[in-house]
């Protein structure tokens, strides 16, 4: 009498093993961070719009007896809503940046930043003009997404166009008689070129995230597999 082998036990319902690399995505993390960022850029650009209102006639808003009124705040609402979503996309972005940068590593694909970069490339002063493309740069060479490039670009024009305002309040005022009149003490000094290049700035950072997500989606669909070396 032949004894037959006893049947190996089947997975548990849902817990069929999966794919390594598919399992490793950070699909949930790209997610997140393409919503926190679009929201961080609708917020910059209705407070754009209310803050230039405000630029145009800023005097009220300051002195010894401020008008307090539904620009102001819509202004100071949005702009505190965008900073705050800033800080949890920097957060989700670090996170899916690291865990990309290690997949990638693991993969056998060199990166030319460390993983731990990812928290800090946007801190440095200068230096953030680069470093960020440079770790997304890395963490594209298997993907290949052209979107990389126009996002960075669009980005950093949208930063480039804030700078633009300053310098033209900059060109456009006379500080002569600034800070001596406590009832207006911004006398002089006209803010209005800072409406208009913070909308312009705004609608550059909202077609940078565009980009952006397409460039988060792709690196993360990417099917990676490590590589294998050629023999000898």
């Amino acid at each position: 009498m032949t004894t037959m082998p006893p049947a190996p036990t089947p997975p548990p319902l849902g817990g069929a093993p999966r794919a390594r690399w598919a399992a490793g995505r950070p699909t949930g993390l790209a997610t997140a961070t393409i919503g926190l960022t679009g929201g961080v850029a609708v917020a910059t650009l209705l407070g754009a719009f209310a803050s230039r209102a405000m630029y145009a006639n800023f005097d009220k808003y300051v002195g010894s007896n401020p008008t307090i009124d539904g620009t102001y705040l819509a202004s100071q609402g949005l702009s505190g809503l965008a900073f705050l979503l800033m800080l949890g996309s920097y957060i989700t972005l670090a996170l899916w940046m690291t865990k990309v940068h290690r997949r990638l590593t693991e993969a056998g694909e060199p990166q030319p930043l460390s993983e731990i970069w990812a928290w800090f490339v946007w801190l440095i002063p200068l230096a953030n003009y680069v470093m960020p493309y440079i770790y997304f740069h890395g963490l594209n060479r298997r993907a290949r997404s052209r979107a990389v490039g126009a996002w960075w670009l669009i980005y950093i024009g949208s930063g480039l166009a804030s700078m633009v305002g300053g310098i033209q309040v900059f060109a456009a005022s006379d500080f002569s008689a600034a800070f001596k009149d406590a009832n207006d003490p911004l006398a002089g000094i006209d803010l209005s070129p800072l409406g208009t290049a913070g909308i312009v700035s705004a609608v550059l950072l909202v077609i940078s995230w565009v980009f952006l997500a397409s460039t988060l989606r792709t690196i993360t669909a990417r099917d990676l597999s490590p590589r294998v070396a050629n023999p000898a």
